[in-house]
């Protein structure tokens, strides 16, 4: 009975935040810093943690089916878009333990191994906590592991199997920051952005926000599926990222690509000219599109709502770049 109302408290604590732990900030590149703060997700100061440096040479050892008995772990929690707590309870009566989170990337094949922090060192069972905050928007996969002996570099997967997985969705905030974020290529052919457009059209600024949405420089780009599939202009778009496994709907998400096809005006507004338009959208509610563009000049940047009532008479469509494939 003690046992149990032990376990029923630790799930409280998990609710309501009411302890300070040290957590691990997340970061792709490893910078190797925690962020210490209380529950609710409030920062406090940041301390080094060198394991986190220690992400690519780790030993690991097989599963053990009696070490993972001894284990209670938890799908991972999303606090806030960004943000996710991972949960361990230990019964293990290995007071040197260290348990892990390894959390995979799928944009970059990029991972990370997160050391959890034990908020109750008075107490058992043991429970291990870390958060982690992801700035781009991916698909990610995570696993557990312990560290059994400390002054080693081995790692023992706590499950086998499919790792399971989760989705983060950061959307860049609306406004003009196309000046401070481009390079201008001047080639005897013509002048050309970082993203292989021509700069300031419609397709240079949506390179730069879905850039931005997967937390890339480049990666999104006219070239992005090779020869032969460039891109192009606006009114190409649809058809290139059909044939390459993408969505395109007409049921607006914020994260889409707004695209027009050549010539479309309505109600005597011009929605795109012989070239087609696109844009990036940055919310959709109460019935109202939000999505920003460039018109191909400097200093054409919009902010620009359509009703989704008139989504049929502006033959507007969406495609579905959230997360890179």
């Amino acid at each position: 009975m003690l046992k149990y109302f032990k376990v029923v408290a630790m799930f409280l604590i998990i609710a309501l935040g009411v302890l300070t732990v040290s957590c691990q900030k997340e970061d792709l590149t490893s910078t190797g810093k925690v962020e210490t703060f209380t529950l609710n997700g409030t920062a406090d100061s940041t301390i080094n943690d060198p394991t986190v440096l220690q992400s690519r040479n780790w030993n690991f050892l097989s599963y053990s089916s009696t070490v993972s008995q001894n284990y209670n772990l938890y799908s991972a929690i999303q606090l806030s878009e960004k943000k996710y707590r991972f949960v361990v309870i230990s019964n293990s009566s290995n007071s040197n333990e260290e348990l892990y989170v390894k959390t995979y990337c799928h944009t970059d094949d990029l991972d990370n191994y997160k050391k959890l922090q034990r908020i109750n060192p008075y107490s058992t069972p043991k429970m291990y906590m870390v958060d982690s905050i992801f700035d781009r928007s991916a698909l990610y996969s995570y696993k557990y592991f312990v560290r059994e002996d400390p002054s080693t570099n081995n790692l023992r997967p706590l499950s086998t199997g499919t790792s399971p997985t989760f989705t983060t969705l950061v959307i860049p905030t609306s406004g003009d920051d196309y000046l401070s974020n481009v390079i201008i290529y001047n080639y005897q052919s013509g002048p050309s952005d970082q993203w292989y457009f021509v700069p300031y059209n419609c397709t240079s600024w949506v390179a730069l926000k879905v850039n931005q949405m997967w937390g890339t420089s480049t990666t999104f780009n006219n070239r992005m599926f090779g020869t032969g599939a460039y891109l192009g202009n606006a009114k190409n778009w649809k058809q290139v990222f059909v044939n390459n496994g993408y969505s395109v709907t007409t049921t607006p998400q914020k994260g889409d690509i707004i695209w027009f096809p050549a010539n479309v005006t309505y109600n005597n507004i011009t929605y795109s000219g012989n070239n087609g338009h696109v844009g990036f959208v940055h919310s959709v509610e109460n019935g109202v599109i939000e999505y920003s563009n460039y018109d191909g000049s400097t200093g054409s940047y919009r902010l620009s709502q359509l009703s989704t009532s008139i989504i049929p008479n502006v033959q507007a469509e969406f495609i579905h770049v959230q997360y890179k494939h």
